[in-house]
């Protein structure tokens, strides 16, 4: 196997089935990332191009990783240095390794953080790598269906192991990954009322009564709640609003930047997730009402050059989560349902609908993809606005 190196370092053409190495990136640590390619023949017969990631001091140890992996495909078997490997083990490179350089935004390292945390290692951490099979997979998210109440969380679960096991493939641990044969289990539906989805949105009477409320108690947590309720945007568009981005003349704001929060305490300015959520809207009077309290209040406390719009009293960024409890206390004093401060865009765009808006203009408004998330996920119709239809047979 040397010599073969050996050869293919000093010829301008390799031999077939020597495969290729080439160097992607060099790190802050001094390795480098290589990327390899090499075509196997599998025990079925079939031939197979595999390609992986190899990240270490020399291209030589990236050339012995391709070709232990080529060793442990032709044999069926994952390679022998894996085969200690857990889940456990091979997400925390992952997480350490694989996502730092993906741009992945650090609240979404914090859900899947907690997401491995809480369901995945507790049930399948010491579970090895090389012995992972659809069969096993499939079997712990049935235990996760009978042992939990998650439904998007599983799905949110499936596809961050996924991605996972995909690296896996890359880094040459496993020839191939289990889980693409794998099928999200549903689960069962209950019959009767029960299974009907709550539903998350205030009544456009409720919505009165908790603006009402949130007016009178006056501080910038509840004036955060009436315009996101005024306007549909979400808990980090709200607080990572800055009045560089607002015309109080014209009456619009543009959404440029979101505030993200990783922990109690930390947190940062980001970019929207789409290039939908990028929009500038004209604001309704009740909307701008709500601004120049605001800034009417930030020049009275000394500070009429704040960043924020919704502020400390200092001036400074807000940490949004601080809301949530604001918006229990004023729920908890009116006696409304206590949904979360997301409930107020589903109530934003539900009571929108009902005034008869249009699903394009509503979409467009709070920044959704497409009109069929407005529609699927955000609209709700009440009970009581129900009405009957009748054919003209």
């Amino acid at each position: 196997m040397t010599r073969t190196v050996q050869k293919e370092e000093h010829s301008s053409r390799r031999s077939n089935g020597d495969g290729s190495v080439t160097q992607d990136r060099k790190l802050a640590n001094g390795e480098n990332v290589y990327q390899w390619r090499i075509r196997v023949k599998l025990p079925t017969g079939q031939t197979k191009r595999l390609t992986g990631t190899f990240q270490g001091r020399s291209k030589q140890e990236a050339r012995e990783a391709m070709y232990a992996a080529k060793t442990a495909a032709e044999n069926g078997s994952a390679p022998q240095a894996t085969r200690s490997m857990t889940i456990g083990d091979l997400l925390s490179e992952w997480m350490e390794q694989g996502r730092v350089y993906d741009g992945v935004r650090p609240r979404t390292l914090q859900l899947q953080s907690d997401l491995i945390r809480l369901h995945i290692l507790p049930r399948i951490g010491d579970w090895t790598v090389a012995a992972l099979n659809p069969t096993l997979l499939e079997e712990y998210h049935r235990t996760l269906i009978k042992e939990t109440k998650l439904t998007r969380s599983r799905a949110q679960i499936h596809s961050l192991l996924n991605q996972a096991l995909s690296y896996a493939v890359r880094r040459g641990y496993l020839i191939a990954n289990p889980l693409r044969e794998v099928k999200l289990p549903k689960r069962p539906q209950i019959m009767g009322a029960a299974a009907q989805t709550t539903i998350k949105a205030w009544t456009p009477e409720q919505a009165g009564q908790l603006a009402e409320a949130a007016l009178k108690d006056g501080s910038v947590f509840a004036y955060a709640i009436v315009f996101a309720l005024r306007t549909g945007l979400r808990l980090g568009e709200v607080f990572g609003l800055r009045w560089e981005c607002v015309d109080l003349t014209e009456g619009w704001l543009k959404v440029e930047e979101v505030l993200s929060t990783h922990g109690p305490l930390s947190r940062s300015i980001t970019s929207p997730k789409t290039t939908q959520s990028c929009r500038k809207i004209k604001l309704g009077r009740s909307a701008l009402e709500c601004l120049d309290h605001l800034k009417a209040a930030q020049t009275e406390q000394g500070h009429p050059d704040a960043d924020y719009v919704f502020a400390t009293r200092e001036g400074t960024m807000q940490h949004p989560n601080n809301v949530n409890r604001t918006l229990k206390r004023l729920l908890t004093k009116a006696g409304l349902p206590r949904y979360s401060f997301h409930s107020l865009r589903h109530t934003f765009v539900s009571i929108a609908a009902h005034q008869n808006w249009s699903i394009k203009a509503v979409s467009v408004y709070v920044g959704h993809a497409n009109t069929v998330i407005t529609q699927t996920t955000y609209m709700h119709l009440w009970p009581e606005h129900q009405e009957a239809i009748e054919l003209d047979l």
